[in-house]
């Protein structure tokens, strides 16, 4: 390895295995590691808090393959193919929604991602594609699956907000010819490392990317139990389309959570805004690639975008590669795409990427609180200068410490963390809260 991918000095104690990443939380839950792991040496396992990380067994032998396609190591340095590796190649951004009324009806924004896989199979041009689906639990199972036909697309669209070791199935995709996936970015990092070490993954040709800002722990799955009550379930955690009401609320979507016995539980948004910060685990902290720089085509909300149908919802599409590019023209002249162009500045406004970079430079140089016992580019992005990370350390070390819990204390810390964002918004909406903010503003 070269000095910029691992490790501090080797010694005799340390092993050459992705242990080395996990026990220094910087694990991303990718799945690459299990994918080139011809030993069935790495699973996956759940902190208290709902933290999944890799974790070696018996059958390791210390090959140090699995830490080549970590994409907390950058084995090969791919964050260093852009100028800007927050931004990533641009080629067109487009604000648009499925055509398919009810692909774009059962989707949590503007359902492109869907038409987009959709496209690819009514078109031929893939045999499968590798996706996500949630299924009822005593907490909610997302799992990776394989799907081979457009039939199947419609059970696994909207966000599922929890980890997913999605490459993990890549082991099982030697006989397709031709797969699309749809994942997070660091699941398009893990492609993108392991393709660069191995032709056994070349099948996998057409990339979509989702804009992931974090994955929050699974504990935040227990909480909403908690509220419901329910023995099995599972969670839409924006439902744009109220089919009881028959209309659309994409802007003030609330979290829908839904029994194995089809009974419904309707929670306001703001319980997941509550739970964000304390649920994020402290990978997701110093991740630059909030845009998914290495997809062909990145869908997202068009948040802080003029002129957003705000209440039946569309997506932001930013096309990366030439192939992302074909795809969406053809998909245009088919009629599957409604879209309209934007200025390729428009995914820097929307998703704030100035503020996100500041953040990453902060949790960077913050993570030397941490038990880390490798060293990685991730913590090492300062920029060239030094910043005040005192919250940032803050952060991380709460983590730390909410984490050694049982989850009972962790969903008594989040109901008061509800507490306090339910009463700030009751003193908002209060009468004299608006007044005194608008006496403010005016004399601004």
């Amino acid at each position: 390895f070269n000095d910029n991918s691992i490790c501090k000095e080797k010694n005799e104690s340390m092993k050459n295995n992705i242990q080395l990443v996990s026990d220094s939380f910087l694990c991303s839950n990718c799945g690459a590691c299990s994918a080139i792991c011809n030993k069935e040496a790495i699973d996956f396992k759940w902190s208290p808090i709902g933290r999944l990380y890799a974790s070696i067994n018996d059958n390791c032998i210390n090959c140090g393959n699995c830490l080549k396609v970590c994409p907390s190591l950058d084995y090969h340095q791919l964050h260093s193919t852009f100028s800007d590796k927050y931004i990533g190649v641009i080629k067109n951004v487009y604000i648009g929604k499925s055509a398919n009324f009810e692909c774009f009806k059962n989707a949590q924004s503007g359902g492109v991602a869907t038409g987009i896989l959709l496209h690819l199979f009514e078109q031929k041009q893939i045999d499968a594609a590798i996706v996500c689906q949630m299924e009822c639990g005593r907490i909610p199972l997302v799992n990776p699956i394989i799907i081979s036909n457009k039939n199947q697309l419609f059970n696994t669209q909207k966000s599922c907000y929890t980890p997913v070791p999605l490459l993990t199935i890549l082991k099982e995709i030697k006989d397709y010819k031709s797969i699309a996936i749809v994942g997070l970015p660091c699941h398009l990092e893990g492609v993108a490392e392991l393709q660069k070490t191995t032709q056994r993954f070349d099948n996998i040709k057409f990339k979509i990317g989702l804009v992931c800002d974090r994955t929050e722990c699974n504990g935040i799955q227990e909480v909403i139990k908690d509220y419901t009550g329910f023995e099995s379930f599972k969670i839409c955690w924006r439902q744009k389309y109220d089919k009881h009401k028959n209309k659309f609320n994409y802007q003030t979507a609330p979290i829908v959570a839904v029994s194995d016995k089809g009974e419904e539980k309707v929670l306001p948004r703001h319980y997941r805004m509550a739970l964000k910060d304390m649920f994020t685990p402290p990978r997701c902290r110093v991740c630059w690639d909030k845009l998914n720089v290495f997809a062909d085509i990145t869908c997202g909300d068009p948040w802080r975008l003029p002129n957003i149908d705000k209440i039946q919802g569309e997506s932001l599409i930013i096309v990366r590669s030439l192939l992302g590019q074909s795809v969406v023209d053809a998909m245009s002249v088919n009629g599957e795409l409604v879209k309209r162009s934007i200025d390729n500045n428009a995914p820097h406004r929307s998703q704030l990427v100035d503020d996100r970079r500041s953040q990453v430079i902060a949790y960077s140089q913050a993570f030397s609180c941490m038990p880390t016992s490798i060293s990685s580019y991730l913590l090492a992005q300062n920029e060239g200068y030094e910043v005040d990370c005192g919250a940032q350390t803050d952060k991380l070390k709460a983590f730390v410490e909410l984490e050694k819990n049982p989850i009972d204390k962790v969903i008594s810390e989040a109901y008061k963390n509800i507490a306090v964002q339910e009463a700030k918004i009751k003193k908002q909406r209060s009468l004299f809260y608006r007044l005194k903010c608008k006496i403010l503003n005016f004399f601004k």
